[in-house]
């Protein structure tokens, strides 16, 4: 049977050591005038970035030691990185769109001396409008049904000010016809198998036109 006493003696180091711990990290050493950005960029954007401002608040020198995104496509510098006390500065965060759309969540944890210095994490939220909508994202066929014709509705959303340059497919035996419906905005993709054949999956490059900017959209083809 265990000594009570040893157990207790075991609990008490236990919960010491725990809040020797939770004590080694103290609060964060600069003062953030925000830590989260709420941003909207326009449809065909290629990067957007926001600039979070801080003090020193304290008696001694603080240097920024690192800049931690979460993402390769998010880059972030900081304005000085040693900040004296009641000194300001910013950390700019850029962030690169590669094509995304809808509600993005970006952040950089952000480092500083002393080393026992509680991290602080800046966040980014992004809407970024769709430059297109594609309806349905897949057209699949039978064998029963090949040689029937099937449709994608591709829509341009109007504030990207995009054009349609075309529909293209790798496969020979895939025919595509392109019917505006709505000029500049509304197409209809009408695609008819040719022939029966190995199953496979087939990707159309739609490439749109946003002013001088070629940006191509994948649409999928099933054959069974």
């Amino acid at each position: 049977m265990k000594n009570p006493s040893s157990s207790l003696r075991f609990l008490m180091f236990s919960l010491g050591f725990l809040a020797g711990g939770a004590a080694s990290l103290s609060a964060s050493e600069l003062a953030w005038a925000q830590t989260e950005a709420a941003l909207a960029v326009a449809p065909g954007q290629t990067e957007c970035e926001a600039i979070f401002s801080f003090r020193n608040p304290g008696q001694t020198p603080v240097a920024i030691v690192g800049l931690m995104p979460d993402c390769d496509c998010v880059t972030a510098t900081a304005d000085p990185a040693a900040v004296p006390p009641g000194g300001h500065g910013f950390v700019k965060v850029t962030v690169a769109l590669h094509g995304e759309s809808g509600l993005l969540g970006k952040s950089v944890t952000v480092r500083t001396t002393p080393a026992n210095a509680a991290p602080d994490r800046l966040i980014l939220r992004i809407r970024v409008p769709a430059i297109a909508t594609l309806e349905p994202e897949v057209l699949a066929w039978s064998g029963h049904d090949y040689g029937q014709a099937k449709e994608f509705r591709l829509r341009l959303n109007p504030e990207a000010h995009g054009r349609l340059k075309g529909v293209t497919s790798d496969f020979p035996d895939l025919a595509l016809e392109v019917k505006p419906v709505e000029p500049d905005q509304l197409y209809r993709i009408i695609v008819t198998p040719q022939r029966t054949g190995t199953p496979r999956h087939i990707t159309l490059k739609i490439a749109v036109d946003l002013n001088g900017t070629e940006r191509v959209f994948p649409a999928t083809v099933v054959l069974r």
